[in-house]
């Protein structure tokens, strides 16, 4: 409808807008703000853009209401990483029956900017777009020079000002409750807190759809959102923005098909699903020996012993997954985002990691008996015996830590649902992925006897769990890979200590073992150091994507990292074999790979806009498919053949 008025308002309007006269009495004027500096807030760089409206003059909100346009940027060529404007809590006022949504007199527009390339310094020439109404409407296109430096951070009290009117996630503080259809088009819904709750004012907003909201009950915090289109038709977040009385306020939230996700039962049956399949994905390679130990701990146990056994290694499961639903909610209270796997990217977590699983493998190995004196080790021993509780507890602990860097089908729907919920919610999705993950123990528990079918201890018990400790040894070895020590010294180490433990411990005539062993580790370093000469991997751009699709090409993304083991399978099975290298350079596709391995909120925003918030990510972009075709987490060299086909013959 707002566009409708506005073409309407332009050509009544289009002789006023031409006259000369008028272009030199035009009733606002803008300034880009600082000149050769930067604003910072947090890791984030600003400029600001700001309109100074004659009285009486308005411009608009980023949903202006009935009638009008927000403002835009025209980079032209230039066009940078990724920029975003924000805007400032405005007023609405009615007239003659049409709602419009906007600022009077000054507004300053804060816009938050990503420099490309390891850029320093941006100076062009841009052209902001934006409108301005009074009794008529003048759309305003004003050419202006941008000259930042990111070496030169300086501070504003108008740009702070200004930033301070921007509504803030309320993450902790408020939620939308009780969702109810009154219609295709309308739902009524309250708006929670924990504290006492005065709604001045409020507005909401969709890219989709025009929205207008209104208090249906201010006692009680109801509101009433109106949209343009069916909500069942919506598929990105609605913002709702309103004022306390004290602080600008934002609730992102999205109204779910009735006929798949109505109910939060969905969601938590698919993180069920998620963590019951995250048993089998090969993120769990490192933690097999930690899972088998700790069944073949049991075996000499009573049902009631199996039973306890097993729920201390659930509760070590459920604690840490909850643990992991606390930091995503800490770190959402201070306006941080955080992707499925975040532990991996903490070097003092991968350290602390690592010496663990390293002296797990040790233990194992035979380490302990060889250079412990016998009366240490008796007492090492002694202490394990009498804390196996606690023993079991940790079990649990560092599989669900370790088997948590890959994403799995339906984890990543559950996971992304829970992003836009209520700390509540966060925390009963990641419970729900944690039942599903101990299901394995929950059936020692319903069924002890399982236990039974492990044949009893005797001298196979050595050798198993010897190869535990190369299962380890190899997690360490992985876990050294990501913290980037050297693949020759890693290779050197684990086989130093592998084949000392043989010739030194029980095993002097296990000389198969030694050379499969040896093999395994060279074809490990043979894989991470070899390189693919004919693909040339260019580094992720979003700006140099839709380049591409310009161009007409077709684009293959891969967002990777080195502490996802799915994605390096992807890349053994499917993504690095000779028929799908041939097919992306016989179509001449562009393949682009983004790496997540340490922190990066541009990857973690971008993956988000596809629910997404852990990897592995694949996408296929084409000119027709410029939204993006998004592949399965486990992939097959019969699915991306498939996906990649149907792409080149529709392009």
């Amino acid at each position: 409808m707002r566009y409708l008025v506005f073409i309407l308002f332009f050509f009544i309007n289009i002789k006023f807008l031409y006259s000369n006269e008028n272009l030199d009495n035009l009733k606002a004027s803008s300034e880009i703000l600082p000149n050769n500096s930067i604003y910072k807030v947090n890791n984030d760089y600003y400029f600001n853009i700001k309109i100074i409206l004659e009285k009486g003059w308005k411009t608009y909100w980023k949903n202006p209401g009935d009638a009008g346009l927000p403002i835009q940027i025209d980079w032209g060529n230039l066009k940078p990483n990724d920029y975003e404007i924000l805007f400032p809590y405005p007023k609405g006022s009615l007239d003659n029956g049409i709602l419009t949504i906007g600022y009077e007199n000054i507004v300053n527009f804060p816009v938050r900017i990503k420099f490309p390339n390891d850029q320093e310094k941006i100076k062009q020439v841009i052209t902001l777009n934006y409108l301005v109404c009074k009794e008529i409407c003048i759309p305003v296109s004003e050419k202006k020079k941008i000259n930042i430096n990111k070496q030169n951070i300086i501070k504003s009290d108008e740009f702070e000002n200004a930033y301070k009117k921007v509504p803030k996630q309320s993450f902790n503080e408020y939620e939308i409750h009780s969702i109810k259809s009154l219609g295709p088009n309308k739902i009524k819904a309250s708006l929670r807190s924990d504290k006492k709750l005065q709604i001045e004012s409020i507005f909401a907003y969709s890219e989709e759809s025009n929205l207008t909201v209104n208090i249906f009950d201010k006692s009680k915090n109801i509101i009433e959102i109106i949209s343009d289109v069916p909500f069942d038709g919506l598929t990105k977040p609605i913002q709702i923005a309103f004022d306390n009385g004290s602080a600008f306020n934002e609730i992102q939230f999205i109204k779910k098909n009735k006929k798949t996700q109505s109910s939060l039962i969905y969601f938590y049956f698919i993180a069920f699903i998620g963590g019951l399949i995250l048993n089998f994905m090969p993120c769990v390679l490192p933690v097999i020996s930690i899972k088998l130990l700790s069944f073949s701990s049991m075996m000499n146990e009573n049902n009631k012993g199996i039973r306890l056994s097993s729920l201390n290694v659930i509760l070590g499961i459920i604690f840490s997954f909850l643990f992991l639903g606390l930091m995503v909610i800490f770190f959402k209270s201070l306006g941080n985002q955080l992707g499925w796997g975040f532990h991996f990217q903490n070097k003092t977590f991968l350290i602390f990691i690592t010496f663990i699983i390293f002296l797990f493998s040790l233990n194992l190995l035979g380490y302990f008996e060889l250079f412990l004196p016998r009366s240490l080790n008796n007492k090492f021993d002694n202490l394990i015996a009498n804390n196996q509780k606690y023993g079991e507890f940790l079990s649990g602990v560092f599989s669900s830590l370790l088997a948590t860097p890959c994403s799995a089908p339906f984890l990543g729907t559950a996971i992304g649902f829970s992003m836009l919920a209520s700390p509540l919610i966060i925390l009963s999705i990641f419970f729900s992925i944690s039942v599903g993950f101990a299901m394995p123990y929950l059936l020692c528990i319903l069924f002890p006897n399982i236990i039974k079918v492990i044949p009893k201890p005797g001298e196979w018990m050595i050798k198993f769990k010897f190869f535990l400790g190369i299962l380890l040894l190899l997690s360490t070895g992985w876990l050294l890979n990501i913290l980037e020590f050297n693949l020759t010294f890693i290779f050197i180490l684990l086989s130093f200590i592998l084949i000392f433990s043989i010739f030194k411990g029980k095993f002097k005539k296990q000389s198969a073992l030694i050379s499969l062993t040896v093999i395994f580790f060279i074809s490990i370093l043979t894989y991470l150091n070899k390189s693919n000469e004919k693909l040339k991997w260019e580094m992720f751009n979003e700006s140099k994507i839709y380049d591409y699709i310009s161009n007409n090409k077709i684009v293959f993304l891969d967002i990777t990292a080195d502490w996802c083991i799915t994605c390096q399978v992807n890349k053994i099975t499917t993504i690095n074999t000779e028929n799908i290298n041939k097919l992306f350079l016989n179509n001449e596709i562009k393949i682009l790979q983004a790496d997540w391995t340490k922190k990066d909120p541009e990857i973690l925003e971008f993956i988000s806009k596809f629910g997404r918030y852990g990897i592995p990510v694949n996408i296929i972009y084409s000119r027709k498919f410029n939204e993006g075709i998004l592949l399965p987490e486990i992939l097959s060299q019969d699915i991306l053949t498939k996906e990649l086909r149907r792409v080149i013959n529709e392009n």
